[in-house]
């Protein structure tokens, strides 16, 4: 069906593994986060579910990234 919102969350949460592989995890949770408010939207458990299990280990690598740019070197 044109226009479905499971359809739309499936393709945003294939856009957010790819921006991963990419090396863009910040780009990844986005797509996620959109992907996980549209699959709620269409009831849509199986997308539902990638897309919070994409958000979460996303969200945890920019979070990774961010600390340790952030992480003062001892010496």
């Amino acid at each position: 069906m044109l226009g479905s919102r499971g359809d739309e969350a499936s393709a945003l949460n294939g856009l957010g593994e790819t921006a991963c592989t990419a090396g863009d995890p910040g780009s990844a949770a986005e797509k996620h986060s959109t992907a996980l408010a549209l699959a709620d939207e269409a009831l849509n458990l199986p997308e539902r579910a990638r897309a919070t299990t994409g958000w979460l280990a996303h969200t945890e690598i920019s979070a990774m990234s961010v600390e340790h740019v952030n992480t003062p070197v001892s010496r």
